[in-house]
């Protein structure tokens, strides 16, 4: 279970990963990078955990490549939320690419860091 979204007047893009399988990492690329060509550079990025168990090798090396492609296209910060284990995951394989994210509590949060982010106020 996934869903890519964005919203072109916050130039955010938002994330929700479920359970992942493998045959779902190629639809989740394809998804992202269709999403995300939307957004001005400079763009933030809400990705929600709600469950994701351990990752394959292929799997990580899939979601390195999703992380690094929204590097390249001008992201220019990550709030994580949810699933703790989940988020750990997401964090060890966004090491890999240079990828960075703070991981919070509540969606709330999240968008009240990222807004905070663009008005200049963190």
């Amino acid at each position: 279970m996934y869903e890519v979204k964005a919203s072109l007047l916050k130039n955010r893009l938002y994330i929700t990963i479920g359970k992942v399988f493998s045959k779902e990492i190629k639809d989740i690329s394809k998804d992202v990078e269709k999403v995300a060509w939307e957004l001005r550079p400079g763009f933030t990025c809400i990705t929600r955990i709600t469950d994701l168990g351990d990752l394959t090798e292929h799997e990580s090396g899939q979601i390195e490549k999703i992380q690094d492609y929204l590097l390249s296209i001008g992201m220019a910060k990550v709030v994580r939320v949810g699933y703790q284990p989940g988020t750990q995951a997401l964090e060890k394989t966004g090491k890999e690419v240079g990828y960075s994210a703070e991981s919070v509590s509540s969606i709330k949060k999240a968008e009240r860091i990222l807004d905070d982010f663009v008005s200049g106020k963190s």
